[in-house]
């Protein structure tokens, strides 16, 4: 049984305890508004930059047939690929700061479905058997980035109407394909591809592989595995 000061007292922190979790969720408000503005100006000042840059590298053009031409033209190209590289970096970083990205790998591969589908009339299947215990943070972010830069290119460059990408875990490494039905290319020139270097790059700083089949006329395949710290 409680007494009249008791009820009164208590009554007090409970109102205490209200404003305070109040003034918190305002202050919470507050920041996110800063780094949604924060995030759109990020967004809005480095991909109208590298925008730029890729439109000048992409009007470059080395004549002649030369070895010293021909290196000079691999470095054009691996050139071109890193505006791809950045816009990708860019839209993660905001999409942290704004709170629209989220490590839950699936889900933001449903989503790239969903855009992918509406903007590009592209049909993605995924079957994703990959439990996120399996995945840090940054495997996650990194194969994101990946998976992404690959269906883009495909968007891109292979006039495909399908793709499918397959995930699953045996003996503590991640499997991941992405293959489409496109126009393929010849394997020769794999090098030239814009975004296939920032690919490979990316699975060798996790320490996994990266292959690429492709034949003319009868679509791409693209496989990764990574290791993992857990293993089902």
């Amino acid at each position: 049984t409680f007494t009249y000061w008791d009820k009164r007292r208590y009554s007090s922190f409970a109102n205490l305890a209200a404003l305070a979790i109040q003034k918190m969720q305002s202050q919470q408000h507050e920041i996110q508004l800063e780094m949604t503005d924060l995030s759109k100006r990020i967004h809005d000042t480095l991909i109208g930059d590298t925008l730029g840059l890729s439109k000048v590298l992409n009007s470059v053009e080395v004549p002649g047939a030369s070895a010293r031409n021909e290196r000079l033209r691999y470095a054009i190209e691996t050139a071109k690929a890193m505006p791809d590289r950045l816009h990708n970096d860019v839209r993660y970083i905001s999409g942290l700061l704004d709170g629209s990205h989220t490590d839950d790998l699936q889900m933001e591969l449903d989503k790239l479905s969903m855009i992918f589908r509406q903007a590009f009339k592209i049909d993605m299947d995924l079957k994703w058997k990959v439990d996120p215990a399996h995945l840090t943070p940054v495997l996650s972010r990194e194969l994101f980035l990946v998976v992404r830069e690959a269906i883009t290119n495909t968007a891109k460059h292979a006039h495909a109407t399908r793709i499918d990408v397959i995930g699953n875990v045996q003996s503590g490494r991640l499997h991941v394909r992405v293959s489409d039905n496109g126009k393929g290319f010849d394997r020769q020139q794999v090098r030239r591809v814009n975004g296939l270097a920032s690919m490979q790059h990316r699975m060798e700083e996790l320490g996994g592989e990266f292959n690429i089949e492709s034949e003319l006329g009868k679509g791409t395949t693209i496989d990764l595995s990574i290791p993992i710290l857990k293993s089902v």
